[in-house]
């Protein structure tokens, strides 16, 4: 548990992109792109697993994590016989035009994930290919352009499957998908992504063979969605969350659409418009709607609202998780976010805010992003943090502000964040920290303040992270740091650090003594 809590923290400090979608109340999601790690990079492998001479697939496999079969000049056929001991297996750019029942009789012990990826030539997946996958959770039929329809019966047998993904496959009729998707098919099904398939209209009826259906998840990203019935999500009685991302529809299709769960009792929690093309302000029909449902969890990413203000949103006490990031934000003023009580998440990054707006400093916020505010390197702009300026936010547990240039810590910056847990000040473009900085965060775990040279004007002394006895995780690299004085030992009062991070800096000598104050280190 405590390594599993390590990750988490290390995760938000470093501000790193992974394909991680799922939304919850403080970490957001992210942007539906990959950042392939060498482990995820198919490299020759170690284990070549050898090339079957009657279907002309090359499998390999990576120990204790998935086994890959391919061959696009002459893959034409599953290899049936072959042993996998892993519970991943991808298949990926062959030959492959139909998969047949019997294919996957063999292999099926070990696996709980199958992924049928890039598969330009695949048309057809017979009824009953998966029959015997009992154990199977998680299957992608994603990338195979010819794929255009699937049978009544293709996942008979996938009674635990909890997560598909269809991805830009050629399907263009929702119906091709669904009829092979029902609740006695798929009894646990629990999220399911259709995006970037070709749906340009979505009918009353397109969902109605999945009537009693557990699903609770439905992605329709980037699909030339230009118009959605009010009742096409009536079969769905467990839908929480609906992501409608970079589609260009009315307003009106999205307001009555959400009028209609209303009405039916849909459960719906969270809703996903990023990119959607909304500009100067955020609909009004449409928020009004959101404010009469049950959704709590709003993102209007990507769009354009330049300037937030009291009028903005009207009044919303169910919404506890708003993204507004990159909306090319200029000024969010003081009573913009006045009429959600119960707001707790609020992800402002990769807009143009010169400074912390006072329309942010909401005492019940939990979890604050304002990264990446201040342009990029064509084009900076400062950032000011100000002093005092979070003295009300006694809730706060997450403050994001990496990527900006803030210049300057004050010994009052920070003042009044007595709960802060994990603050992020990577790549700040921080020259000078004051003394005592740190100081009113008393129970602080993760401070990430990689990639600042602030030790070029500012001497580590044993007073720069005073305060911080319950400091977890300190990340120092790529801060320009030659040595550190063992006579003003900056590390003196970080008696509860478990990780220290000072890659990427000039040390050539570490004298052994700055150590003897953490007691708890351990990498």
């Amino acid at each position: 548990m405590k390594l599993l809590l390590f990750a988490f923290f290390l995760r938000l400090a470093s501000h790193v992109i992974v394909a991680d979608l799922d939304e919850d109340d403080f970490c957001p999601p992210n942007w539906p792109k990959y950042k392939l790690t060498a482990n995820e990079i198919d490299h020759p492998i170690k284990i070549p697993m050898g090339k079957n001479e009657d279907n002309g697939c090359l499998c390999r496999e990576i120990p204790n994590k998935r086994t890959i079969c391919f061959g696009r000049d002459s893959c034409r056929q599953f290899p049936r016989k072959l042993h996998i001991k892993t519970s991943l297996l991808r298949i990926k750019t062959t030959q492959i035009v139909e998969f047949h029942k019997g294919d996957f009789s063999e292999i099926y012990e070990n696996l709980n994930t199958l992924e049928i990826e890039a598969n330009y030539y695949l048309i057809k997946i017979e009824g009953g290919t998966f029959s015997d996958m009992t154990n199977l959770t998680n299957m992608s039929i994603s990338y195979n352009a010819n794929l255009k329809k699937l049978e009544k019966d293709t996942f008979e047998g996938l009674v635990n499957l909890k997560e598909l993904f269809l991805i830009k496959n050629g399907f263009t009729r929702i119906p091709d998908v669904t009829l092979a998707l029902t609740s006695d098919v798929l009894p646990s099904i629990f999220k399911l992504s259709l995006s970037e398939n070709t749906f340009r209209e979505i009918n009353k009826d397109d969902f109605s063979s999945m009537i009693g259906s557990t699903l609770r998840e439905l992605n329709l990203v980037l699909c030339q969605t230009e118009y959605i019935h009010p009742e096409t999500f009536t079969s769905l009685k467990h839908l929480s969350v609906i992501k409608l991302g970079e589609n260009r529809f009315n307003v009106s299709t999205v307001s009555d659409l959400i009028k209609n769960s209303i009405e039916l009792e849909i459960p719906l929690k969270t809703l996903n418009l990023y990119a959607v093309g909304f500009r100067k302000t955020p609909p009004k029909t449409l928020l009004k709607a959101i404010s009469n449902s049950n959704i709590t969890h709003l993102c209007l990413a990507r769009n354009q609202f330049e300037i937030l203000k009291e009028n903005t949103f009207p009044y919303m006490p169910k919404l506890e998780y708003l993204d507004l990031r990159e909306v090319l934000a200029l000024n969010v003023t003081w009573n913009a976010f006045s009429g959600m009580p119960n707001l707790h998440t609020l992800l402002l990054s990769g807009n143009k805010l010169p400074s912390v707006p006072d329309g942010v400093l909401l005492e019940q916020l939990t979890y604050l992003d304002l990264s990446t505010n201040s342009g990029n390197s064509y084009y900076p702009s400062y950032f000011s943090l100000g002093k005092n300026k979070f003295l009300k936010m006694k809730k706060l547990k997450y403050l994001i502000l990496s990527f900006n240039r803030i210049n300057t810590l004050f010994n009052s910056t920070f003042n009044g964040l007595l709960n802060l847990r994990v603050l992020g000040l990577k790549n700040g473009t921080i020259f000078h920290v004051e003394e005592n900085t740190f100081a009113p965060l008393k129970n602080l775990l993760v401070l990430n303040l990689e990639n600042n040279p602030f030790v070029k004007s500012s001497v580590l002394t044993s007073r720069l992270f005073f305060g911080l006895e319950k400091l977890e995780v300190l990340l120092l690299g790529g801060c320009l740091i030659s040595s550190i004085p063992k006579e003003s030992n900056p590390f003196l009062y970080l008696k509860s650090l478990n990780h220290l991070g000072l890659e990427e800096n000039h040390l050539l000598i570490l004298p052994g003594e700055i150590f003897h104050p953490l007691k708890n280190l351990e990498t």
